[in-house]
């Protein structure tokens, strides 16, 4: 399932990250799993993980150059873990170095994308956004205590992010929403028989 966690701050979405990481790799869903968050948060989930989940394997994926190559060849490695399965490592990186190293991430097919703060990637048309939607995945989730603004392109450039097969059109999405338009004669039925049809406000709350 793909979607977005948008608690309030200090309500707890790293713990509730590493708790959804953790009950994959209980039903078996072996990863990789990857984890792209600010530069300055990346000391706090490392120390999240060695707190309440200290049995999985974390892989911190930045630094310099060579400290980079040389984890590459780790990046999607099973290796054996105290349960006694063969997993794949939490890779966790910077928006920085999801970058400088899209091609190396972007080889790599992730059961789990998870991204902290994800109301960066608000604007479809930054690199970060074009760079994160690139990296293939099963299923992404965003992390975001920050509100949107009303700013209907930037909720589409994160659903689109989520679900492109579904969100996939910006000018058909802003146009359903053009709430000044039910005032014409007919409107409201026929955005209510847009809904039967495509179930838009069901998908929405579905992702959210």
């Amino acid at each position: 399932m793909n979607g977005i966690l948008a608690d309030d701050m200090g309500l707890g979405k790293t713990v509730q990250a590493i708790a959804l990481i953790c009950h994959l790799y209980e039903q078996d869903v072996g990863g990789p799993f990857l984890i792209v968050v600010p530069l300055s948060t990346l000391p706090n989930w490392l120390i999240e993980f060695e707190r309440f989940a200290p049995q999985i394997p974390v892989l911190m994926f930045y630094g310099s150059v060579n400290e980079k190559k040389k984890k590459k060849p780790m990046l999607a490695a099973r290796q054996m873990t105290s349960w006694g399965r063969k997993v794949c490592p939490v890779v966790i990186t910077n928006y920085h170095t999801s970058i400088s190293e899209c091609k190396a991430l972007a080889s790599i097919h992730w059961k789990y994308m998870i991204v902290d703060e994800g109301h960066v990637i608000k604007n479809y048309k930054t690199i970060l956004f074009r760079t994160l939607s690139s990296f293939p995945s099963m299923n992404r989730l965003l992390l975001t205590g920050t509100p949107l603004q009303n700013n209907l392109s930037e909720l589409w450039s994160l659903l689109n992010f989520l679900l492109p097969e579904i969100f996939n059109n910006l000018n058909a999405f802003e146009t359903w929403f053009q709430i000044e338009e039910m005032d014409k004669e007919g409107s409201a039925e026929l955005l209510i028989k847009q809904e039967k049809e495509n179930h838009i406000l069901f998908l929405l709350q579905e992702v959210c």
